[in-house]
């Protein structure tokens, strides 16, 4: 469907040149921009109820929770490979520190399994494939983490 934006644009410009947007009601005047678009006109003021309360669209929520949940985990990792090289300078049992590096890799790497499905389904339910949300890739993660290319 990317090249359905693409033909809609096309469309929009060439309606745009040929005047067909000239006198339409509500010209020159500001848009309310705080209406979402992707609410149906039915469920719009519970909607704008329920977002002065704080609470967002059922797929806005599932991303948020993945974002959170993704960044918990990177977090752990992190504190993991702090503290190894910590423990390394300190002179710990190096075989200890390298298998309890090796375990949150493993954690980190099942922790993102679940995420991404998380994340296919998260996908399924969005309005527009422009929200989709990326699967992360944990090995990408690692590397970044610990400074060494992809």
């Amino acid at each position: 469907m990317p090249n359905l934006d693409r033909v809609i644009d096309l469309i929009v410009r060439q309606a745009i040149e040929e005047g067909k947007f000239k006198n339409l009601k509500g010209e020159g005047q500001p848009q309310d921009l705080r209406k979402n678009p992707f609410v149906k006109e039915e469920w719009r003021m519970a909607y704008d109820i329920l977002s002065k309360e704080g609470h967002l669209l059922p797929w806005m929520e599932k991303r948020n929770d993945i974002e959170r949940a993704l960044e918990a985990a990177e977090k752990k990792l992190a504190r993991t490979w702090n503290w190894q090289a910590e423990a390394r300078a300190a002179g710990q049992d190096p075989q200890f520190v390298e298998t309890e590096w090796r375990r949150a890799q493993r954690e980190f790497r099942e922790t993102i399994a679940v995420l991404n499905k998380q994340i296919e389904s998260y996908n399924l339910e969005v309005p527009r494939d422009h929200f989709h949300r990326p699967h992360v890739d944990a090995a990408r993660a690692i590397n970044r983490l610990i400074g060494s290319p992809p």
